[in-house]
C-alpha cells in the first residue's frame, strides 16, 4: 500500500516591505535625484492594492529603468510575475536581484522556491543553501529545503531539515506533516503517525494527515483505527475515492465484507463518474 506523497506548501514569497535601501553603491551608482526617484518608484510599487500585479510591475519596472541594479525592485517584480505565473520572467529577475547584490537572501529564497515550481529540485537545494547561508534562522529556508529534498527522495536530509524547521516554529503543523510523509518513506511508521497526529492536534483540517495516518495504521495492522481515520478523511473530502477504496480493504481484513463491498462500489462510482 502506498502513501500518497502530497506534500503541503510550505514556501513563501518573501518580498521587500516598507521604503526600500538606498540602491546607491558601485560605479553604477545613481546620483541622488535619481536614487529618490527610484525609491519613489519602488515605494509606489509597495503600495498598491494587495491583488494588483499589474501596478507593482509597472511601478518596479519604473525604479529598475532609473537604476538597473535595483536588487530589491528586481526581487518584487519577479514576485508580482511569479504570482501571474510569468515563470521566466520572474526567474529573470530573481536572478538579476542576486546577480546586482551577492548577499540578498530573499532573491535567492525566492528563486528557490521558482525553482520547485519548475521542479528543478536540484536547483532548489542549491538556492536555499544559499540562503541558510545568510539567514541561518529562516525556518521557512529549511521547510523549503526539505520539501525539494522529498521530491529529491532524499527522506534522511529532508527529515534533518524539517526537524531544524521544527525547532524554530515548534507549531507548524505542515512541517510536522510533511516529515511524516519523508518518516514513512524511510518505513518508520511510528515516526509516521507521531508526526501525522500532531499535525492534526495543530491543524485538524489537514485532510490528508487523517488518509496517510490511516494508510499508516493499517500497514502497522491496526485495521480499527485505520477505518476510524479514513472515514474521518471520507467526512471532509466525500468524492475522493482514495479513502472508500483503502477503507473497504480495512473492513475486509476486519471481517466486514458489507462494509467493504459497499466502499468498493461507491470507490467505483467516484471513479468512473458517476
Amino acid at each position: 500500500m502506498r502513501i500518497f506523497v502530497c506534500f503541503a506548501a510550505l514556501c513563501l514569497l518573501l518580498a521587500v516591505t516598507g521604503s526600500a535601501q538606498s540602491p546607491g553603491g558601485g560605479n553604477s551608482a545613481p546620483s541622488v535625484s535619481q536614487e529618490e526617484k527610484a525609491i519613489e518608484f519602488f515605494d509606489r510599487g509597495s503600495a498598491c492594492p494587495e491583488k494588483d500585479d499589474a501596478c507593482r510591475i509597472e511601478n518596479y519596472s519604473k525604479a529598475i529603468e532609473i537604476y538597473p541594479a535595483f536588487a530589491e525592485a528586481f526581487n518584487n517584480r519577479g514576485s508580482a510575475y511569479l504570482v501571474q505565473g510569468k515563470l521566466d520572467a520572474a526567474l529573470a529577475d530573481f536572478t538579476n536581484a542576486v546577480r546586482a547584490e551577492p548577499t540578498f537572501a530573499q532573491g535567492y529564497y525566492n528563486r528557490a522556491v521558482l525553482y520547485i515550481d519548475k521542479k528543478d529540485f536540484a536547483a532548489a537545494v542549491r538556492d536555499f543553501d544559499r540562503v541558510i547561508e545568510l539567514q541561518p534562522d529562516l525556518m521557512l529556508a529549511y521547510a523549503g529545503r526539505a520539501n525539494a529534498q522529498l521530491k529529491l527522495k532524499n527522506f534522511n536530509q529532508a527529515v534533518l531539515d524539517y526537524t531544524k524547521a521544527l525547532d524554530l516554529e515548534p507549531e507548524y503543523a505542515q512541517a510536522h506533516y510533511n516529515r511524516g510523509l519523508a518518516y514513512f518513506q524511510m518505513a518508520n511508521v511510528d515516526e509516521a503517525i507521531r508526526d501525522f497526529s500532531i499535525a492534526i492536534e495543530l491543524n485538524s483540517k489537514l485532510t490528508l494527515a487523517y488518509l496517510n495516518r490511516g494508510i499508516c495504521y493499517s500497514r502497522k495492522g491496526n485495521d480499527k483505527d485505520a477505518v476510524a481515520d479514513l472515514s474521518q478523511f471520507i467526512a471532509m473530502v466525500p468524492n475522493d475515492g482514495r479513502g472508500y477504496s483503502i477503507r473497504a480493504a480495512a473492513y475486509s481484513r476486519l471481517g466486514e465484507s458489507e462494509k467493504a463491498a459497499s466502499d468498493n462500489k461507491k470507490a467505483a462510482q467516484i471513479k468512473s463518474g458517476f
